[in-house]
């Protein structure tokens, strides 16, 4: 079973600058997918500045307009460890779909130190240490690749927070996550809980307020309860 994307497929990539601003924010209009607003964006611009975040996006992209031919394309995106493919693009704007997989042997490998599990303290340390080291040598190679946003320090599990909100308040909780992946199992978890307290839950259609059938990529859930509704989604980026 493929558990990871050869690094050969980004040997050619084009980067882009995302803006700041929109980073933080990953549930999409198109169900299981995440947007991307490329910053101070111009046609043909194919630079990332020193020390902005990056849309990294395998092969040589000539623009991100109307008409380029990216879906399907696998892309990588600053903060996050697990490779993307591009859903749809409209404007300066790029959907991403999370694909669960990581970049390279050392994505391959962190996950074999990480199924393991001993009795023996001592052994199940090093594998831990093991682990570890192989993420941050994933780390290095996808942030070589998008950079870090201006002013920030992605801290190793995301950092990821789960948003619960109504129409009268919205509340955020950290979670520890290495991907978006993990924070999905997080996110399934409250809604375990969310279901069996009476509340209707399921992935929120692109016609707003309505229910549709979650899958495996869902990121942005919407519950339903009387006539009481509770958005809950996945937030990656600083806590505000």
């Amino acid at each position: 079973m493929k558990k990871y994307y050869d690094s050969a497929v980004f040997n050619v990539y084009t980067s882009f600058a995302i803006n700041p601003e929109r980073i933080s924010v990953i549930e999409s209009l198109y169900p299981g997918c995440i947007e991307v607003h490329l910053s101070n964006y111009i046609y043909n611009s194919r630079i990332t500045p020193a020390g902005g975040a990056g849309l990294a996006i395998a092969g040589d992209v000539a623009s991100v307009s109307d008409g380029s031919r990216l879906y399907g394309r696998l892309a990588l995106l600053s903060g996050f460890l697990e490779v993307f493919e591009i859903a749809s693009n409209y404007d300066d704007v790029v959907v991403l779909r999370p694909t669960g997989l990581g970049l390279g042997i050392n994505w391959k490998l962190f996950q074999e130190f990480t199924e393991r599990k001993s009795s023996k303290q001592k052994l199940q340390k090093t594998w831990q240490r093991s682990a570890q080291k192989h993420m941050h040598k994933a780390q290095s190679l996808i942030q070589k690749l998008t950079g870090n946003l201006a002013g920030q320090t992605l801290s190793d599990n995301g950092p990821f927070f789960l948003r619960e909100r109504t129409k009268l308040c919205s509340a955020e909780t950290a979670i520890v996550a290495h991907t978006v992946e993990q924070a999905k199992l997080v996110a399934r978890s409250r809604i375990n809980d969310l279901t069996q307290e009476g509340w209707a839950c399921g992935e929120e259609s692109c016609l707003r307020g309505n229910r549709q059938k979650a899958s495996d990529s869902t990121v942005a859930w919407l519950c339903q309860k009387d006539e009481t509704s509770k958005w809950l989604s996945i937030r990656c980026g600083t806590h505000n």
